[in-house]
């Protein structure tokens, strides 16, 4: 519908309309005047019925609305455009004044605009103010204002554009809100934060960085930072600045130091970026900083601690320079720290080793990776020096290398012990030729491919029949089982057996019993080949032993009967009282003094200190309840030495301060002895097992017996196995972290025979805890009983390792899910008809994902690919989201572009998972058909199926701006009309199973 002509239009049409022609007086051939000037009107009226349509097309063909008014502000020519923003029809609109649909307030600031334009002739540009609609709704305009005149130059009215601004009105104000939230968080959080303009100038600070520097707020904005740094910190955020300003790159991590208004020094951890305007444009720094005050203080301990421990300490650059080394380390190499400052690590190396250590410091640096290796110093005198060195690289604040540091371990001890153990075995391999035990190997078929003449002798078999002659040829059934069950043990467990008793038929007949060790035999390769061991013939002892079994019956009948003397020590006086039977044990009377004094003398001389230090230990530094030790006395009324095992429980007050000590005393002299005589026989079989690397022990059920190796010793912070069986009397109580977990395991041992790869806690001597992997067999011994023999790994290191790993997940995921969580938020933001499609799309993938029992990590990377699987939608203009109608196939094809979009904005953000992948699949179809790749089904990842799945359903059965809910039966029936076609099958029917079965409904 076309607009009225404006009145000043409608008098210039009226002036412009054609004179009445008169009659002339005779025909001419040469135009008049008057015949001339018709025509120059007639063109004229053409050209400006011609220019007036053209302006009028235009007018209604623009987005913004045109308007013109008298200088009264009142109405007088307008295009549609002003009637949609108005929201009034034309008949409405004419000749209203611009009073009549804005607020009061407005209307006097526009009469002072129309006012300023009347009087200066100059137009205004961008006015915003707001104007209400017919309805009454508030909606937002800006608006030009010129100045109007007619063609004599005289003012007559005003013009200008009108454009509706309520859409972007309010996405200033949702901006400003988010701005003033985030500003609040900025405000509250505890780390530093501040911005600074491009000459350094303090713009705004936090309650954070007040507190720590102790100046008002008011002081600090307007301040420049370089006022609270030292010279050399403020060089440095200089730099940083710099090259933030031209690459636009964060700096972080940057360590500097502050001056607090009270002149204290604090260490700080900076972070800062880079702040631009709304059109991109550098306006100054935001910066983040953390205090590290305390930390520097750890590392100046730790440096301290690094100058003044026993192992060697140092550090490189990465040219192999030493930058750093301890007294320790000088020690070694024989130099001044002057000398080895400076120096480099070839100086003190030959050439072999200087290649070694360098390959192996390329892998560090390369990897990241710390690394263990052994090297030979030659020193400053020439002597040469082994050590085993621990080396790690060392990173700057940013995490770039800059050098290496390691631990130097002395052991050359170590190398003279390996080559003693070298000459050893050469020893040992002589005498195996002349010893009277026999030593065999077989394969792991069993059979005999090598022995000594000991074996022939034992065997009663020449060695030509004897060679390749199987164990079941000499070994009854039951031997031949028990042969084969020993052997099969070895070789899947690998671990040797000692002590294993079986019966061998000689060539004559006459059965032996044997005695021998089995362990598994290897190629250089590695490869199980066979078995060895050694047999000793022990028919003589088994013949004795059960003369001694029966002897040990009535041995055992008098134990029965065996009286413990009880004790009670008041603490705080050392008196003590004893039974008739403890005093019996001592070797005292009622007239003995129970006194400390008294106490002490009954102790073994040799025994004194060892015991007034485990009584400290107990009492004093570890406040132990229950204790149990042996110890050896001296019997006043004989003078002999008797070995006792002293148990108590101490009770302790509110102040822990000790108050009783009660318990009792047993004499295990006799058990000691025969302990003694196990020790000394086996003693001989130790030698491979003292020197492994692995932990290595045997023990009783009861745990009374335990003898161990070195290595185990070692782990449990003690110098040697004796130290243990010294100190440790109950390994439940003294070595195990949880007593309750000993006692499980040994119910399993009962059970089963063995325990493998058993992962569990130990104190150590310094009452620290150690994880350490235990595998254990329950073996009987000669007499029959049962004896656990162990092996023992510390995987201390590994643990800890796991432990930051999962810590680093969980806090990566947590960052994660925050980070998606306010994707997602940007999203809904723009398109509030779909506020929470993202949520129950998430939670809808998440169900089927569950239902179709994927892995735990497979849901987690599901739930938040969908939360954020409609990102790429930030890049499609709101107006085409929220649009009410059905889309154009130029506004549909710009929607169908989201998936790759939000790929681009995802694919450089290192997630644990395709999430990238999946939001630019989420929208592609089994068969082909979907977009943006038409990718089939094997090109697809599952998640991509599932998410498209929960994507289809959530969108049928949610209210579009096009369109009503259509239902959820709808959106189940498109799922199971095209499942195996669009859709994957198993995904589908788990979708469906959902919601019929499960009755599974979408979040709110």
């Amino acid at each position: 519908m076309k607009s009225k002509t404006p009145p000043e239009k409608k008098s210039l049409k009226k002036s412009a309309s054609p004179i009445k022609k008169s009659k002339p007086a005779q025909k001419e051939k040469v135009p008049s005047a008057d015949s001339n000037a018709r025509k120059e009107i007639k063109n004229l009226k053409a050209t400006l019925h011609t220019n007036e349509e053209k302006f009028q097309a235009i007018l209604n063909n623009i987005e913004d609305g045109y308007y013109e008014s008298d200088l009264a502000g009142s109405i007088t020519f307008f295009n549609d455009s002003l009637c949609r923003i108005a929201g009034r029809n034309k008949k409405e609109i004419m000749g209203l004044n611009y009073r009549q649909y804005v607020s009061e307030k407005t209307a006097k600031e526009m009469h002072a605009i129309y006012h300023k334009v009347y009087t200066t002739g100059r137009g205004i540009k961008r006015f915003v103010h707001e104007l209400y609609t017919k309805k009454g709704d508030l909606k937002f305009v800006e608006t030009s204002i010129t100045l109007r005149k007619d063609r004599k130059g005289s003012k007559i009215g005003f013009q200008g554009i009108v454009r509706d601004i309520t859409d972007r009105k309010a996405a200033e104000e949702a901006l400003e809100k988010r701005e003033e939230r985030y500003r609040t968080v900025l405000e509250d959080i505890d780390d530093e934060y501040f911005e600074l303009d491009l000459a350094g100038n303090f713009v705004f600070v936090n309650d954070s960085l007040v507190h720590y520097l102790g100046y008002p707020k008011a002081n600090l904005i307007g301040m420049n930072y370089q006022k609270c740094c030292d010279k050399e910190s403020g060089h440095k955020m200089n730099d940083c600045f710099k090259e933030v300003y031209q690459t636009g790159t964060p700096f972080k991590n940057v360590e500097v130091s502050l001056i607090a208004k009270d002149g204290s020094i604090r260490y700080t951890e900076t972070s800062g970026a880079l702040m631009r305007n709304g059109d991109g444009k550098p306006i100054g720094f935001s910066i983040v900083s953390r205090d590290v005050t305390e930390r520097k203080k750890e590392e100046e301990r730790y440096r301290i601690l690094m100058e003044n421990i026993e192992e060697g300490y140092f550090e490189l650059d990465l040219k192999g320079k030493v930058t750093f080394v301890n007294d320790a380390h000088c020690q070694k190499l024989g130099y001044t720290r002057e000398e080895a400052i400076g120096m480099s690590f070839r100086r003190y190396t030959n050439e072999s080793m200087t290649a070694k250590a360098r390959q192996i410091y390329a892998n560090i640096y390369k990897t990241g990776q710390p690394a263990r290796y052994e090297i030979e110093y030659i020193k400053k005198n020439g002597d040469k020096h082994y050590c085993e060195v621990s080396a790690s690289v060392i990173n700057d604040a940013r995490g770039n290398p800059i050098g290496f540091r390691g631990i130097s371990l002395d052991i050359s001890g170590r190398k003279q012990m390996e080559a003693d153990l070298r000459e050893r075995e050469e020893k040992y391999k002589t005498i195996l030729d002349s010893i009277d035990n026999g030593y065999y190997e077989v394969d792991l078929a069993g059979n005999l491919t090598f022995f000594n003449d000991s074996m022939c002798r034992i065997w009663g078999y020449p060695k030509e029949e004897l060679m390749g002659m199987n164990n079941r040829q000499y070994a009854d059934e039951e031997n031949a089982r028990k042969l084969y069950e020993t052997f099969n043990q070895v070789y899947r467990t690998e671990i040797p057996t000692k002590a294993f008793d079986w019966q061998v038929r000689r060539k004559d007949g006459n059965i032996v019993f044997i005695e021998a060790s089995v362990a598994l035999r290897k190629d250089s390769a590695g490869n199980k080949i066979g078995f060895m061991g050694i047999v000793r013939d022990i028919t003589e002892r088994k013949h004795a032993e059960d003369e001694l079994r029966q002897n040990q019956y009535f041995l055992i009948k008098s134990q029965e009967v065996a009286q413990i003397g009880s004790y009670k020590v008041d603490s705080r006086t050392g008196r003590w009282i004893s039974s008739r039977v403890l005093d019996n044990i001592l070797g005292i009377d009622e007239n003995y003094q129970k006194t400390p004094q008294g106490w002490f003398n009954l102790i073994h001389p040799d025994e004194r200190q060892d015991i007034k230090r485990f009584l400290y230990e107990t009492i004093k530094i570890h406040r132990k309840r229950l204790f149990d030790t042996s110890l050896r006395i001296v019997r006043q009324n004989d003078g002999q030495e008797r070995w006792v095992q002293a148990k108590g429980e101490l009770t302790y007050d509110q102040d822990g301060n000790a108050i009783t000590m009660i318990g009792t005393i047993q004499d295990i002299t006799d058990r000691k002895q025969m302990e003694d005589e196990i020790l000394e026989s086996e003693r001989k079989y130790r030698s491979i097992v003292e020197n492994a690397q692995e932990g290595i022990f045997q023990a009783s059920p009861d745990t009374q017996k335990i003898s161990m190796n070195n290595a185990f010793a070692a782990m449990l912070g003690y110098d040697s196995p004796q130290d243990v069986y010294g100190d440790i009397t109950e390994l439940a109580k003294q070595v195990a972290a949880d007593p309750d977990e000993f006692l499980k395991v040994r119910d399993i041992l009962r059970r089963d025979g063995s325990i493998k790869s058993y992962e569990t806690q130990l104190h150590r001597k310094d009452k620290s805890l150690i994880w350490v992997s235990m595998s254990i067999t329950a073996v009987k011994d000669n007499k029959g009983g049962v004896v656990y023999h162990g092996i023992v790994e510390d995987i201390t290191p590994k643990k800890k390792l796991e432990q930051e790993r999962q810590a680093s997940l969980q806090s990566l995921r947590k960052s994660l899910g925050a980070t998606i969580k306010a994707m997602s938020a940007t999203v809904e933001a723009r398109d509030p008809y779909t506020a929470g499609h993202q949520r129950r799309v998430s939670d809808l993938a998440r169900s089927i994902a569950t239902e179709m029992k994927m892995s735990r990590d497979q849901i987690d990377c599901i739930r938040l690919a969908g939360i954020i699987h409609d990102l790429g939608k930030i890049s499609v203009p709101s107006e085409i989201l929220t649009k009410p109608t059905r889309l154009s196939n130029l506004e549909f094809e710009l929607i169908r572009t989201h998936s790759e979009a939000g790929y681009s904005i995802l694919k450089d953000i290192e997630f644990p998972w395709p999430i990238a992948r999946i939001v630019l699949e989420h929208h592609e179809r089994i068969d082909g058909s979907g977009y943006p790749n038409k990718l089939k089904a094997d090109e697809l990842l599952l998640e991509s199926k599932i998410i498209a799945i929960a994507d289809v359903v959530e969108a049928i059965s949610s209210n579009r701006p096009y369109r009503p809910a259509v239902g959820i039966q709808a959106a189940l029936e498109e799922i199971e009309k095209n499942k195996g076609i669009l859709y994957d099958s198993v995904a589908a029917e788990a979708c469906i199973r959902l919601f019929r079965e499960k009755h599974y409904k979408m979040p709110d």
